[in-house]
């Protein structure tokens, strides 16, 4: 089951600052209100908004009925269930569907699907979604001109040209989002997680797949599009960015004037059971959440970029697969991954 495309949003009292945090991490907005405020960077969208009582991992773009049904049969049933809604009261022209779910350790899951998102408009704004960012993920990991051609022309003209893009109710910025050197790094959110099995189940109902587990320690679980790690050491959820130059991250941020927390440091293997020494930096956002920075040194100082562009592509893929594209798309795609 793919329960649709993710954003994390967060409470935002402070809309003005966290944008400008946020900004400085190389994010870039590309919807703009007065009480909501979306940016991307290639492999997360973060929601700001003003209204929220929590934070929730919202889920866009499924059927929202047939993933509450899976979860009654999987034995999480919850008292509430899914309903529909008519656009009018939310201020938006399509009438939708949505459901709210909490999971084992109360975070707030927020499914929402509305008529622009299924159809035939779906299916392009997904397809177009997965190549942008897969396009900005190259970027990101160094991809050379020669290769981001290579995309452009091979996949993104070839299956999403322009006459095909479309847009949302929501009038979404699709344009290039990433600026080459201000990148904050991939992104997991980290879960303060109690009970590791029964995260772990709620997840993988959800449709995620454990890509790598440290003992009884951490569970990372992906599906391509959301990647979250499960932790019961820490004791608040955190957000983590890795593999991107923190010391930059640290001058780019003081330079908004936000003076933020605390300060880049390096660690040694033994410091934090790693396989290799590093440099981290744990900070907060202006309204107080958790932002984790984790970079070996081995990341910075490689001059091949081949496994990182392979990675990218792969998660490409998989992404591709959750959304039923076209297998020809997912030829070309494969065949351009093998000559990388």
């Amino acid at each position: 089951m793919f329960p649709g495309q993710f954003t994390l949003c967060l409470k935002a009292t402070d809309i003005e600052g966290m944008r400008r945090f946020y900004e400085a991490l190389g994010l870039k907005v590309h919807i703009d209100q007065p009480t909501h405020v979306l940016l991307n960077n290639g492999d997360v969208d973060i929601a700001l908004m003003t209204f929220l009582e929590e934070p929730c991992l919202n889920f866009r773009g499924a059927d929202v009925f047939q993933i509450h049904e899976q979860f009654v049969t999987a034995g999480l049933d919850s008292q509430n269930t899914p309903r529909r809604y008519k656009g009018a009261q939310y201020n938006i022209t399509v009438d939708g569907m949505n459901w709210i779910k909490y999971d084992p350790d109360e975070n707030n899951i927020f499914f929402d699907t509305n008529a622009g998102e299924i159809g035939m408009k779906g299916e392009n704004l997904a397809l177009q979604r997965v190549l942008d960012v897969a396009l900005k993920r190259l970027i990101n990991a160094g991809a050379t001109q020669t290769s981001q051609r290579a995309f452009r022309s091979h996949i993104m003209d070839r299956f999403m040209p322009p006459e095909r893009r479309t847009s949302t109710h929501l009038g979404l910025d699709t344009s290039s989002l990433t600026e080459p050197g201000r990148y904050a790094g991939d992104f997991s959110l980290c879960l303060s997680t109690q009970d590791l099995q029964a995260a772990q189940h709620f997840y993988e109902v959800l449709g995620l797949e454990i890509e790598n587990r440290v003992l009884n320690k951490r569970i990372s679980m992906t599906n391509g599009d959301c990647r979250i790690d499960l932790i019961p050491a820490i004791s608040e959820n955190w957000l983590r960015f890795s593999g991107s130059d923190i010391f930059r991250i640290y001058e780019q941020l003081s330079a908004t004037g936000l003076r933020p927390e605390g300060n880049p440091q390096r660690y040694s293997k033994e410091e934090t059971a790693s396989f290799a020494p590093g440099i981290h930096w744990k900070t907060r956002d202006p309204d107080g959440n958790t932002v984790y920075f984790s970079t070996a040194e081995q990341a910075l100082t490689a001059t091949d970029q081949t496994p990182l562009l392979e990675a990218v592509l792969k998660r490409s893929l998989r992404q591709l697969k959750n959304i039923n594209v076209d297998p020809e798309c997912l030829t070309v795609l494969e065949s351009y991954t093998n000559e990388i």
